[in-house]
């Protein structure tokens, strides 16, 4: 590293330092993850491949093969969100994202509340989308997927399992979720973007059928 590199590094340092003071913060984090690592941490958070593949069934069962061109609708939504979240992250860069944003947009009360309700969001998501990966999990260690009672152990399993990594450290954390980064790209899109381009090639005429599960009371 030069010293035009450091010197910018330490002005940026240093605006950052300014922005956390008007906020009332003091620079206290050690940033040493990289945007990538950032990144890569956040998209493993939102485990798109977990709940492609635990809702892709239910999706064919409930709305039929045409139901996978509902994911290319949805996309656009949580794009919008993601900007719009993008947006007030980008005023409001600290820790605490949803507490932070409510607290300084609209009061500290608005944010005390919206801070518990996203707080058991992400532990109800964390169980979700664990509970929704152990069937995977339970046939690689060979065990009966269709036991209520191992899905539940299972999930248990990768809850203490991912607790014991954020124990160990945010280092760690990185270098598990960026590794695989990579696959999980093409695994994401494989299902919504290739599946229409075969029927389209075969000519067949599963994906814009909309029957599904017929349902128990049906002969």
């Amino acid at each position: 590293m030069n010293d035009q590199t450091r010197l910018q590094t330490s002005s940026l340092s240093d605006e950052d330092a300014k922005d956390l003071e008007q906020l009332g913060y003091r620079q206290e984090l050690s940033r040493n993850l990289s945007l990538f690592s950032n990144f890569a941490i956040a998209f493993s958070f939102i485990s798109a491949t977990t709940l492609i593949f635990s809702l892709f069934g239910y999706g064919l069962t409930t709305g039929g093969p045409a139901f996978i061109w509902s994911w290319h609708i949805v996309f656009i939504g949580q794009l919008l969100v993601a900007l719009a979240m993008a947006e007030v992250a980008s005023h409001y860069p600290i820790a605490g994202s949803i507490y932070q944003w409510g607290k300084h947009l609209v009061g500290e009360g608005y944010g005390w509340i919206a801070g518990w309700i996203y707080l058991v969001a992400l532990l109800a998501t964390v169980a979700a989308v664990d509970f929704g990966g152990a069937p995977y999990v339970a046939q690689l260690l060979g065990l009966p997927a269709s036991s209520h009672g191992v899905l539940v152990a299972v999930t248990g399993g990768m809850v203490i399992l991912q607790t014991i990594i954020n124990i160990l450290g945010v280092r760690l954390i990185a270098i598990l979720t960026s590794s695989p980064f990579w696959r999980r790209i093409p695994s994401c899109h494989q299902g919504p973007c290739c599946t229409p381009w075969i029927g389209r090639t075969t000519d067949s005429p599963a994906l814009h059928r909309r029957t599904g599960d017929p349902g128990q009371s049906s002969p």
